[in-house]
């Protein structure tokens, strides 16, 4: 299973509510049938460019990148900067 949101679109929530660390209103219960495991996600960024970043080691390529800049919602922070990406 795979969650996919925007920031802040509650993927960290569903989350915590199928770890059973959320507290609910009313009636709810989690039932897992077989295992489940979690493996938090941390945050780091290379010393490099932003584009560098991103690439992370890969070609560039020009169509996907402008994809994940834009999937990723980093159009406008992207504008903002003085040198881009």
């Amino acid at each position: 299973m795979a969650v996919i949101g925007r920031y802040g679109s509650g993927k960290s929530s569903i989350a915590n509510a199928i770890l059973g660390e959320m507290m609910h209103e009313g009636e709810a219960s989690v039932i897992i049938n077989g295992s489940l495991a979690y493996v938090n996600q941390k945050s780091w960024v290379m010393n490099a460019s932003i584009r560098n970043n991103i690439l992370f080691g890969r070609t560039f390529d020009s169509d996907l990148y402008n994809k994940v800049i834009y999937y990723s919602c980093l159009k406008s922070d992207l504008d903002i900067l003085e040198s881009g990406d």
